[in-house]
């Protein structure tokens, strides 16, 4: 009964001593389970001088396992510097490929803005030329406007003018 004892408080050193590479603050339980383990060689030894040491043994054990569950330091994850050089490396690549990406998307924009303003100059100049043609063409009676083949004339186009249309319904030399 005695050697089952002994192996028991070997086992629960092992784990005390266990658990004082998890946290510190396990050296408390160490201390008492120690003393406890120290009142019962004395009791053994005839010299009583504490009533219950197997107590203390159980209360020193109990007490640090406790204090190594609630005092335990998160695990930090170490990250191999290869894989801290990759990922870096991953992250530039992403950050040059973004920045070309967006670079792209501003030329396209400027360029679609450059059409916009040719077809704008190309509209305007094609009005002007319109507006030319319409001013440009006078017909001084509609004898003249039959001699050039454009009876009737209809209002807005090249030509017209209210002297050729006497009825004002928009059309001269209708007649």
């Amino acid at each position: 009964m005695k050697f089952i004892k002994w192996i028991m408080i070997a086992i629960a050193l092992f784990i005390i001593l266990s658990s004082i590479i998890v946290t510190p603050f396990a050296w408390i339980g160490l201390i008492i389970f120690l003393f406890g383990i120290y009142q019962m060689i004395q009791r053994s030894k005839g010299r009583v001088t504490f009533s219950k040491p197997g107590w203390v043994v159980v209360v020193g054990f109990l007490l640090s396992c406790i204090l190594a569950m609630i005092f335990v330091e998160p695990v930090k994850e170490t990250v191999p510097k290869e894989k801290k050089e990759i990922t870096l490396k991953q992250e530039q690549k992403e950050a040059e490929r973004l920045a070309e990406e967006q670079k792209k998307k501003e030329e396209a924009a400027r360029l679609a803005e450059e059409q916009k303003k040719k077809e704008e100059a190309a509209r305007l100049a094609e009005e002007k030329k319109e507006q030319e043609a319409v001013t440009s063409v006078y017909y001084e009676n509609c004898d003249a406007v039959r001699s050039a083949g454009a009876a009737p004339l209809y209002e807005g186009s090249p030509g017209y003018g209210k002297h050729l249309d006497r009825d004002g319904d928009g059309i001269g030399c209708d007649k």
